[in-house]
C-alpha cells in the first residue's frame, strides 16, 4: 500500500475563523467606546434647524406683513406664524424700524448657535421709480454660545450678516 500523507481537511480555515472573530471583536469594542462621543456631537443640530425655520417663517411674515401694511411689525401676533417666545432651546424676539425688521434666536444652552433674520426694504429693480420689496437673510452665530449677534447689515441693496456670523445654510 501506498503510504502518502493525507492532508489536512480544514486547509486553514480555523485560523480564518478566529482572526474574523478578533477583528469583530475589536471593531465591536471601538465602535462601543466611540459610539458615544458621535451622538454626544450630534445633539445639538437637530435643536438649531429650529430656530432656522423659526426665523425664515418671522422673515416671512414681516414680508407678508409690508406688502398688506406698508410697515414692519414688533407684535408676535401680528405676523400670525403661530411662534412661541420661548422655546427648550431658543428665546425669540423681534424688532422694526421703517426700513428694515430683525428676528432674533438667542440660544438658550452654550452648545447652540444664535441666530439673526432681517428683512430690508429695498427698491424694486423692475419697478417704477418710487416703488419698494424687500430682501431678507438668516445669519447663523460662527461660534457657540447664549448671546445676541450683529444684526445684518445691507450693503449695495445685499443683506449681509455681521462680523460675527455667516449666513445660514
Amino acid at each position: 500500500m501506498n503510504s502518502v500523507p493525507q492532508e489536512s481537511k480544514n486547509n486553514g480555515c480555523s485560523g480564518c475563523l478566529i482572526t474574523l472573530l478578533c477583528f469583530f471583536s475589536v471593531v465591536g469594542i471601538l465602535g462601543w467606546i466611540a459610539l458615544p462621543s458621535f451622538f454626544s456631537n450630534q445633539q445639538a443640530k437637530p435643536r438649531q434647524p429650529e430656530a432656522k425655520q423659526y426665523l425664515s417663517s418671522i422673515n416671512k411674515g414681516q414680508q407678508y406683513w409690508y406688502t398688506e401694511n406698508g410697515i414692519f411689525t414688533h407684535n408676535f401676533e401680528a405676523l400670525g406664524v403661530g411662534i412661541k417666545t420661548q422655546t427648550i432651546n431658543y428665546s425669540y424676539s423681534i424688532s422694526a424700524t421703517k426700513t428694515a425688521a430683525f428676528s432674533y434666536a438667542i440660544s438658550r444652552d452654550q452648545k447652540l448657535k444664535s441666530y439673526v433674520g432681517a428683512v430690508f426694504l429695498v427698491p424694486d429693480p423692475g419697478g417704477a421709480i418710487d416703488d419698494m420689496t424687500t430682501v431678507s437673510i438668516v445669519c447663523e452665530a460662527k461660534s457657540k454660545g447664549t448671546t445676541r449677534i450683529q444684526d445684518p447689515i445691507l450693503q449695495n441693496g445685499v443683506p449681509s450678516c455681521g462680523a460675527d456670523s455667516e449666513k445660514a445654510r
